[in-house]
């Protein structure tokens, strides 16, 4: 396979030479290189440390957890504090159309919160997290559903909890968001209970959303009260699939289910090199509703986007055995990477319609370059020299060091967070966040040649795992006494090595 590594005098320095058989010296410098970067990386602890002390602080404050606990607020200030009222501080007014309606509890967003306490359990061991996924999946069983099963858009929290809007008139990305709380409790666990209400969404979603004709899933089915329409042809809508749940779920299930979800991912990385690709730009659009959509500066035709697709294919290749899949994915993402890396060694957003690059940083994009970046390393250890930049700017100018979690947004110009867009929002929460970090957690265990110990709570303590959508060989496995909230599954903890 070939990867171009990253631009820039650092990984210049070990490029291959042209010869066929490199000179003992340029071998040994090329280690050297190789190995005075992978030193200037954060340590294994140091993520650990995110975890515990920048992250997690936001999201065990008491506002947090819900009343009851499970019933995660989707708004919270940056403080962390719960809005008094329905109209939000004047701050959050502009320009935050669309990320935010107090009246509304959404879905998406308590599953998410459901997934940063079962990630955080993960790396940990700490129960309490596991305390707070579960409860998040009891609320979701119990509140989220509509009479038939499926997952509701939002609660109107004004209206008594009513579910909203129209079945028809979901959008197919919240839908698979919705998974993703239950599924990585899951993933977690095992748990029996928990298979079938995660087989009957994900099955509605394909048979509802999914256009036959068109060969792709649709964004909603009817107009909806936010203006989504039917014509709509999302990445997202089919990406999300994939992302939210499908990729790392679809190892811990049963092989006959498992089979069939991943025969629907090779079908879904299919529409999306197909219909979504453009490959004179190297990209993926994020919308193909017309042809004006094609082009830069509309939405979703990000890094981002782009790069999270890629990322994705090269995951889904290396689990398939697929080839064209783990090579596609992998140099089109090394692409990606080379053209965001700006030269002050931090990310871009997207390209301007001009051409030019948005400096600014959104929280999102830089947690999936980085998660790129790392994964890449696996096979080429050069792209950790993106990171000893990129991962300094995350802690640098993304944490808030005050109240902990990440900013949405930070102005390059000014260095400084843009307030206007709270930490907590309709369409932010601590997923992307807590995935970063774990995605670190795991890379960098390998990276520098250690163990990787992650926790798990297995009801069939036999059960074969694997780390999140990673490949792993599994060096050993112990339970543990587990007394704090003894109800829940033991807790076991589990080993890798030789991650890729």
């Amino acid at each position: 396979m070939e990867i171009s590594a990253a631009a820039g005098k650092t990984v210049q320095a070990f490029a291959p030479a042209r010869t066929l058989a490199p000179s003992t010296e340029s071998y040994h410098r090329a280690r050297q290189i190789i190995g005075s970067v992978l030193e200037t990386l954060p340590s294994s602890q140091r993520w650990h440390t995110h975890l515990t002390n920048e992250l997690m602080p936001f999201w065990m404050m008491e506002e947090a957890k819900g009343c009851p606990h499970g019933n995660f607020p989707t708004y919270r200030t940056n403080e962390g504090k719960l809005f008094d009222s329905y109209c939000p501080p004047i701050e959050f007014c502009t320009p935050v159309d669309g990320i935010v309606w107090l009246d509304r509890q959404h879905i998406r967003t308590q599953a998410r919160q459901t997934y940063v306490y079962g990630v955080a359990y993960h790396v940990t061991g700490d129960r309490k997290y596991l305390y707070l996924a579960r409860a998040g999946v009891d609320f979701f069983l119990e509140h989220a559903l509509d009479p038939d099963g499926h997952p509701y858009e939002y609660l109107l929290t004004q209206e008594n909890d009513r579910g909203a809007p129209g079945p028809k008139q979901r959008t197919s990305q919240s839908m698979a968001y919705a998974l993703m709380g239950i599924g990585f409790y899951y993933y977690l666990t095992h748990d029996p209970k928990l298979l079938d209400p995660i087989i009957s969404i994900k099955n509605y979603i394909f048979s509802t959303y999914f256009d036959e004709n068109l060969d792709l899933f649709q964004w909603v089915l009817e107009p909806s009260p936010d203006g989504d329409t039917p014509d709509q042809k999302e990445l997202v809508a089919q990406l999300d699939q994939i992302f939210a749940y499908m990729i790392w779920l679809a190892p811990a299930l049963p092989l006959g289910i498992r089979k069939e979800w991943f025969a629907d991912m090779d079908h879904i990385a299919k529409i999306i090199i197909s219909q979504f690709y453009g490959p004179q730009h190297q990209l993926f659009w994020g919308s193909i509703t017309s042809v004006d959509n094609e082009r830069y500066g509309q939405p979703h035709t990000d890094f981002g986007h782009s790069v999270k697709t890629f990322w994705l294919l090269h995951q889904l290749g290396k689990m398939r055995g697929d080839l064209f899949l783990n090579t596609f994915g992998a140099n089109h993402a090394a692409h990606i990477l080379s053209e965001a890396f700006l030269e002050d060694g931090t990310w871009a957003r997207m390209l301007k319609p001009s051409g030019a690059h948005d400096c600014d940083k959104e929280w999102w994009i830089c947690a999936v370059l980085d998660q790129t970046a790392a994964t890449l390393a696996l096979l080429d250890p050069g792209f950790a020299s993106y990171l000893t930049s990129t991962y300094a700017c995350w802690f640098d100018y993304m944490v808030d060091k005050e109240h902990g979690e990440i900013w949405h947004y930070v102005d390059w110009q000014t260095k400084k967070p843009v307030i206007n867009f709270p930490k907590q929002h309709a369409w932010k929460n601590g997923e992307h966040s807590l995935e970063h970090m774990l995605v670190a957690y795991i890379t960098t265990h390998q990276l520098h040649r250690e163990v990787l110990p992650l926790y798990y709570a297995l009801e069939n303590q036999s059960d074969l795992v694997q780390p999140y959508s990673f490949l792993a060989r599994e060096a050993g496995r112990q339970t543990l006494d587990s007394k704090e909230h003894d109800h829940l599954p033991p807790t076991c903890q589990i080993t890798f090595t030789d991650i890729r």
